[in-house]
């Protein structure tokens, strides 16, 4: 097997994902070492296609009694949330970004149900830090140009033809699988804030998701709340999520 370089600007993210990682009591959907070791045992997402997108719907969907597009819906949040989880914790703890770009972002299906990893130990970071010169490094003049590079190559380069996918294979709405976007890169934020940030971890989800055009799909005030549903509400005797939008 082979086993690919770290890159020592990820290294305080790698440490954080397993405290997060011990005080879940469970794996993460991101893979622990964060670079898979042999990316041929992972799939990448140009793989979801149409139909293997239906496929997966409908073999979740199953498990929940539950149509297609709302087993489509939980398949999106799972990739989704496990793909922002580190890029938004890296945002905050040094502004230094994993890069799960399009061609560089693996998946596999499981438990949990996606995980994630990058193929290479690549990070975008901001101008004069440390690591600025780094191996694996690209550098940009400041925090705004760096969250410019995760909308265009995350959001722009990476989630939007999947979305797109989804959409045409399963008729899942495009605006709530982008409400599970906004909230995947919020959460890490709110829920892990005291292991990294002073306060609550609001200000820089607000800003975050500010920047990354995100935030009308959320409300921050009096509490964090998405202003869309994943659809776990429809499933017969679930729970409302606490960030859903039908919680009024």
């Amino acid at each position: 097997m082979r086993t690919l370089s770290r890159t020592a600007a990820l290294d305080p993210l790698l440490d954080l994902l397993a405290e997060a990682e011990r005080l879940r009591g469970a794996p993460l959907g991101v893979h622990a070492p964060l670079v898979a070791a042999d990316p041929g045992d992972w799939s990448s997402p140009a793989d979801l296609t149409p139909g293997l997108v239906t496929s997966l719907s409908d073999e979740i969907a199953a498990g929940y009694g539950a149509p297609r597009h709302v087993g489509a819906s939980f398949l999106w949040k799972s990739y989704a949330y496990w793909t922002a989880y580190p890029i938004a914790l890296g945002w905050a703890l040094n502004r230094r970004v994993p890069l799960f770009t399009w061609d560089n972002a693996v998946f596999r299906v499981g438990d949990p149900r996606v995980s994630v990893a990058i193929r290479a130990p690549r990070a975008a970071l901001v101008a004069g830090d440390a690591h600025a010169d780094g191996p694996g490094t690209v550098a940009v003049p400041s925090g705004r140009a760096l969250a410019g590079v995760i909308r265009r190559e995350i959001l722009e380069g990476h989630f939007t033809p999947l979305i797109k996918v989804i959409n045409a294979a399963t008729r899942a709405g495009e605006r709530n699988l982008w409400g599970t976007v906004a909230e995947a890169f919020a959460h890490p934020l709110l829920s892990l804030a005291p292991l990294i940030l002073d306060g609550d971890g609001r200000r820089e989800a607000e800003e975050l998701l500010s920047l990354l055009a995100l935030d009308h799909l959320v409300e921050f005030a009096p509490e964090f709340r998405r202003r869309t549903c994943c659809l776990y509400v429809t499933v017969p005797d679930a729970k409302v999520c606490a960030t859903c939008c039908v919680r009024r």
